[in-house]
């Protein structure tokens, strides 16, 4: 029986994975403290597992342990992190974080999310690059669907005004891309 359950486990392991780690990527901007996070989330849900396989929503949990890891994380900082640009994060997700192909623009969005608060940049993450809906970022956060709106909408002025301050023109895809996204997803 027990067999069965780690077997059950580690085909969701290994689907989520990937996901996991670009998420947490996007959240801390360092690869290797990124796989730490994958493997936190994924210990936990493991941990879980009996109780969270009776029900829909493994998803959904395994990005809220993410997210919650990334705050600890946070909070008992002593430093802050340097972003590089990280060829694991490029290329391969259908849900691109911006529409530009040019590994500048990406550099420059990861070196503008990690100027952001933790809160602020756990919802741009999880909203832009995870796709989540409002109600869906608020159920994981556990924070009201006005907040989530609050944060989108700061976040995405602080990393406008970032991108800006990069000497970014103003029609600049990687802007339009962050003005659209946002204006769309609102409706």
């Amino acid at each position: 029986m027990a067999s069965q359950r780690d077997q059950e486990f580690v085909v969701f392991a290994a689907s989520r994975i990937t996901m996991l780690r670009r998420t947490a990527y996007l959240l801390c901007g360092d690869t290797y403290l990124a796989d730490d996070l994958a493997q936190t989330a994924l210990t936990k849900v493991y941990v879980r597992w009996p109780k969270l396989v009776r029900r829909d929503g493994l998803d959904a949990y395994a990005r809220q342990v993410l997210v919650h890891a990334f705050y600890d994380l946070k909070r008992h900082a002593s430093s802050r992190e340097i972003l590089a640009d990280d060829p694991h994060l490029h290329g391969a997700s259908p849900q691109q974080a911006t529409t530009s192909d040019r590994p500048e623009d990406r550099l420059l969005l990861m070196q503008g999310l990690a100027t952001l608060p933790p809160d602020q940049r756990a919802v741009l993450v999880l909203r832009f690059w995870n796709d989540l809906d409002v109600h869906s970022v608020a159920s994981a956060l556990k924070i009201p669907t006005g907040t989530v709106k609050t944060r989108t909408a700061r976040g995405l002025k602080a990393l406008r005004h970032y991108l800006e301050s990069q000497a970014l023109p103003p029609d600049s895809p990687l802007l339009s891309s962050l003005t659209a996204d946002h204006d769309e997803r609102e409706n």
